[in-house]
């Protein structure tokens, strides 16, 4: 039997999970944070009991698989897969230097409450100059009053950061970039997208639609904007 399906035995005052992947929803456990709910006493505890999600603007770093296509390779230009790297999702170790401005919440879970679906958009402003790469993401977990798991740029875990890559764009302080990131559930993986468009003033510097599902005839990473 499915433990998610199964009935109470017994009540407990404590469930501590390890739920969390580098994004949290990616480890697909959140079905399994909704059914512990049942098993709880009133007034038990969650351990973690919140998690958020944060997203940040980044940029000045090098990241293999983004850039291998960029430079030629045993005399081949592989330039063409370009867009096809753009459109997926990766596992990054930033330094705190990668990030151009402030981070952003993008949802707040509180265990063994958890959001029934990802759609959000933020909006970030950049205070430094740099090239815009991608988004950021990752997670704060408070495990008890004060102890606090943090797995952002700067904090050595296996975790990491979940990168959304952006076409690299010169950026300027002031800059503000808004997405809309939302995920899907298909029957076989999770696929994120995410579009938006960085604006200077009152000109667009960039637009984008990007998806982490790889597909032959992917339209072109900076067309397009939020739907």
């Amino acid at each position: 039997e499915d433990i998610v399906e199964l009935a109470p035995v017994e009540l407990v005052d404590l469930v501590v999970a390890d739920f969390l992947g580098r994004f949290v929803v990616d480890d697909g456990m959140l079905p399994a944070v909704r059914a512990a709910g049942a098993w709880m006493k009133p007034g038990a505890r969650f351990c973690p009991g919140t998690v958020e999600l944060l997203l940040a603007p980044a940029g000045d770093f090098t990241h293999y698989g983004l850039q291998v296509f960029t430079e030629p390779f045993y005399g081949l230009d592989l330039r063409a897969a370009v867009p096809y790297a753009l459109n997926y999702c990766y596992h990054a170790e930033l330094p705190p230097a990668a990030l151009l401005g402030p981070a952003a919440t993008y949802a707040r879970l509180q265990p063994p409450a958890t959001a029934d679906e990802f759609d959000q958009t933020v909006s970030l402003t950049l205070e430094r100059d740099g090239l815009l790469q991608g988004l950021a993401g990752w997670f704060v977990a408070a495990l008890a009053p004060d102890v606090v798991l943090q797995t952002g740029p700067g904090y050595e875990t296996h975790w990491g950061q979940y990168l959304f890559p952006l076409p690299p764009t010169p950026a300027q302080a002031g800059d503000r970039l808004t997405v809309r990131l939302w995920l899907e559930h298909p029957t076989s993986e999770m696929i994120w997208r995410w579009a938006g468009q960085l604006e200077r003033k009152d000109q667009t510097v960039l637009r984008f639609a990007l998806e982490s599902e790889q597909r032959l005839g992917q339209r072109p990473a900076a067309a397009g904007g939020p739907p």
